[in-house]
């Protein structure tokens, strides 16, 4: 009974949250990867991803998430695991969305090397039809950072919404950073 009691009680305290947000700043909790919230967007929702939109999640938002290495992914027996190199948490990360349910026509437009708060991480974009039938694009990028691979997604609709809101996930991407406290 005491671990069911302690469950109801971290949901309803905001300390139990993966995430934090202030008026223009997101955080994890465990490794401080800090971004600033892109001007006109609001959060959606903190646990257990951060959420971002502007319009809402159906049209355009913004994920950030943290797994810790050497946990079990869902739907899977895989983990991203210590020493794993950007390219090979891609191909881990890009599988896991496109064995996502209800996605359809994936396919992997581009891959490549970059940095994602000072570490080394994958940039990675690509396609699908969603569970509605809306044509989505996807930009991903991902990095091992103290313990978690940590991911940050750009996901919109591909007609009008993605070249819209880019630059302000590329401005959210250049403000992530480790914080100290």
């Amino acid at each position: 009974m005491r671990p069911t009691l302690l469950a109801i009680t971290c949901l309803l305290l905001t300390g139990c949250t993966a995430f934090r947000a202030t008026d223009s700043t997101v955080a994890h909790r465990h490794t401080r990867l800090t971004v600033n919230i892109p001007p006109g967007w609001y959060v959606e929702s903190l646990d257990p991803v951060a959420v971002l939109s502007r319009n809402g999640p159906p049209l355009q938002r913004i994920t950030i998430s943290a797994t810790p290495l050497g946990r079990p992914l869902a739907g899977t027996q895989r983990t991203y695991n210590d020493g794993m190199l950007p390219n090979e948490v891609a191909d881990l990360a890009l599988g896991l969305v496109e064995a996502t349910p209800g996605h359809a026509n994936f396919a992997r437009l581009r891959l490549e090397f970059d940095q994602l708060a000072g570490a080394d991480a994958f940039a990675a974009e690509a396609t699908f039809v969603d569970a509605s039938g809306l044509p989505k694009r996807l930009r991903l990028h991902g990095a091992t950072l103290l313990g978690h691979i940590i991911q940050v997604a750009y996901e919109a609709a591909d007609a009008v919404y993605y070249e819209m809101d880019l630059a302000a996930f590329e401005n959210l991407l250049e403000s992530a950073r480790i914080t100290t406290n």
